[in-house]
């Protein structure tokens, strides 16, 4: 359920945004792990490490990958959009998407 208090929500989402800032030193921490190790292990990369375990071309992937957001955007507005309306929040959506 979407909190219905636009106030509540604005909270919730600062108290969220707060943590993620504060747990972002423990991320950077761990990528630069994953970097050290990959090539500590003889990898160019963590990209190429995971490459070669998954047996997946990273690359290619993104490339095939890179027209979804466009295909689906349409669709996508118009089923968040419902979804706003059906939560009785659409107004304010309507505000965040004119940068309100």
């Amino acid at each position: 359920m979407i909190e219905p208090d636009l106030e509540k929500r604005r909270a919730l989402e600062k108290a969220v945004a707060q943590v993620i800032e504060e747990h972002n030193p423990d991320r950077e921490q761990r990528i630069r792990g994953q970097r050290q190790v990959s090539q500590e292990l003889g990898f160019a990369n963590y990209r190429a490490l995971c490459e070669e375990l998954s047996g997946q071309d990273l690359r290619a992937l993104g490339k095939q990958m890179s027209g979804f957001p466009k295909a689906t955007d349409e669709a996508y507005r118009a089923r968040i959009a419902d979804a706003f309306r059906s939560e009785d929040l659409w107004g304010d959506y309507e505000v965040r998407l004119a940068g309100g």
